[in-house]
Formats: structure tokens, sequence, C-alpha cells
């Protein structure tokens, strides 16, 4: 039997994070994979190994761009037989215009990262949906909250698996405990603010570090930055001016001992971020067996109630401070994440491929 190609699509500018596991997936299951993306993400995806092609676009939001993305993605899936697309990020744009126009593709797959579009989007319900008829979702709390047209699949996996990659060597003292705030520095979606005036009060212990994990423009955050470099402990924060590369990030994340996603009421998106919305950070988390911090009002997510450490938003840094000076209670907590089935490799696989077939 020849084998089957199938195409990963992900023509946004982000979620590179979500294609590894399913590459993985699909080998494992015997397709050839091909990768057609934004070429601004390919130095993210380049050290997958095994990939049977890839096609890279430059994006632009005009038609006539649009159009000759079509065109060149029209020939590639005739050239390799490809009949199935999986779309990274559905809502998009360009998304919406490639599944009006012509395509020799039988099999629509979707993932839809912010499940309010599910709900209220009009470009999504209306035309996207059109085509794409199977959608996962990235946690099994947003099935809850989704509410898909009639006739569509929707399922859940969680994309925990990432391809080995040479990562550079990091220095990490004995006794040292580094928090991990995973993603580019953006106040709009997280409160650093609470986190930076209980440190600025009580001060960090000396073996701990703040690890800022993504990019991070002081010059576009002047109140932000202000704030870090006046903190007694400031030499205990560290920070990326450029975005970080894929093996520098997972070389971080390999020795992080807590993720805190900084999600608090109150937020720009908070009521998207407790019902309909994730955070990548849940999902590094879970990949890394990584003990989560998360604010209390999420603890009506079945992975956090079991999982997570919950704080009140004044208890920030005292609850932080006691799970860090704590690396019992952190071994048994990683112990437990690796001990889960819902986070193994078969687990995901079997829910990914039943949906995609």
């Amino acid at each position: 039997m020849p084998q089957q190609h199938i195409a990963l699509l992900e023509l946004g500018g982000s979620h590179t994070e979500c294609l590894y596991a399913q590459v993985l997936f699909l080998q494992q299951q015997g397709y050839a994979v091909h990768m057609i993306c934004n070429a601004h993400l390919w130095p993210s995806l380049a050290y997958i190994p095994g990939l049977a092609g890839h096609q890279l676009h430059t994006v632009k939001s005009c038609a006539a761009n649009h159009l000759g993305i079509w065109w060149q993605l029209r020939g590639y899936l005739r050239r390799f037989n490809i009949r199935t697309i999986v779309v990274n990020t559905a809502e998009n744009s360009l998304v919406r215009d490639l599944t009006v126009l012509p395509l020799p593709v039988r099999r629509w797959v979707g993932i839809v990262h912010n499940g309010r579009k599910f709900n209220r989007g009009f470009t999504l319900r209306r035309i996207i949906f059109r085509k794409i008829r199977r959608c996962f979702v990235l946690n099994d709390t947003l099935l809850q909250h989704v509410q898909p047209p009639r006739g569509m699949h929707v399922g859940c996996f969680y994309p925990v698996f990432f391809p080995p990659m040479p990562v550079p060597p990091l220095e990490k003292p004995v006794g040292e405990v580094w928090i991990c705030i995973p993603g580019s520095v953006m106040p709009s979606r997280r409160d650093y603010g609470s986190l930076l005036a209980q440190v600025a009060k009580h001060g960090l212990p000396v073996y701990m570090k703040l690890i800022f994990l993504g990019k991070y423009d002081a010059n576009s955050y002047p109140e932000l930055a202000a704030r870090l470099q006046s903190l007694p402990c400031a030499g205990q924060v560290v920070t990326f001016k450029e975005a970080v590369s894929e093996p520098l990030f997972q070389a971080y994340l390999a020795q992080s001992d807590v993720i805190l996603p900084l999600l608090h009421p109150g937020g720009h998106l908070f009521e998207q971020y407790i019902r309909t919305r994730i955070s990548g950070a849940y999902n590094l988390a879970f990949a890394w067996k990584i003990p989560l911090l998360m604010e209390r009002s999420f603890g009506q997510w079945e992975d956090f109630a079991r999982h997570a450490v919950l704080y009140a938003v004044h208890d920030l840094l005292e609850t932080l401070l006691a799970l860090a000076g704590n690396p019992t209670e952190r071994a048994a907590r990683k112990a437990a994440l690796e001990a889960d089935p819902k986070f193994s490799f078969a687990v995901q696989c079997q829910r990914y491929m039943k949906l995609l077939q």
C-alpha cells in the first residue's frame, strides 16, 4: 500500500509548539508529513526530523498575496498527491480564503485556539467551517464551553511531545530554583504587576530566579521596565531582548522548576482564559512535567484541580516561595504528572488519530 501524504498548515504568526506532537503522531502511524508554513516560523521547525517536504510562504494581508499562496499550495498538493490538510490555526483570514478557493483536498481538519470563536466567530462558523468539519481544541475543559455548528466533529488532544534537538548547555548552580514565565512579555495578558509588587516588598531568596522566557521589549513597556530595574533582586531576573530560539527555549524549560502563567482576574483576556482559551504555558508544563502555579479560579479545570498549586493573587509570592522551598513537594508533583496516563504518547496519539481518520 503506498504511503499516505498529509500536510500540516501554519500560515499564522505562532503556535509552532502545537506542530511537533502532530508530526510525531503522524509519523508513528506511517504518514509522510509535509510542513507548509509562514517563512519566519521555519527556523523553529527545521529541527524536526523526517519531514517529507516543506513549502514556505511570506504572508501579507492582501488578496494578491493570498491568491499567490493558493496557487503555490495547489501545485504542491497535486505534486505529492496530498488529500488531507490539518490547519494548525483555523481562525485566520488566509485560511478563510484557502477554504473558498478550489484545492485538491478531500479532508480538512483544524485546530481552534480561541474557543470563543466557535460560538461567535462569523468567519469561522459561516465560511471556514463549511470545509473544516473536524476540529480540535487543546484542553478537555474547553469542550464544555464551545458550541460548534451542527455536524461538526470536535475532539481534544494535548500537544505535549517534542522531537529531540541540540540544545545549548546552560549552567544552573546546585540548589538554584528557576521560576519560568513562558511567552513573549505582554502586560496586557499577564499580571506581572502583582508579582513584581510583592517581590519589591518582600524580595526573593538568593537561590531563586525569575525567567521571563520570551522576547521582552523594554521600550514598548517602560512602566514594566522601570519596575524590573528598581527591584533590589534585579540580578535574579532573566529577560531576553530578542525572540528565544527553540533550542534555547527548550534548554531553559528542561531546567525550570515551576511554571507560572500569571493569568489573574481583571486581566484583559481573563474571562476568555477561564472558559474558552488556553495559555501555551499549560501544555509546556505537561510536556516537561513541571509543577504549575495557577490562580485559584482555575481550580474548576480538571487538569489544574489535579496537578496545579492554586493561589489567591494577594498570596502569590507566599505560595511560590513555599513551593520553591520544598523540593520534596516539587518532586512529588513532577512524579504525579509523569504517572498520569492522560499525558502519555499512546493516549494522545490515539485521541488525535481518532478524529483525524
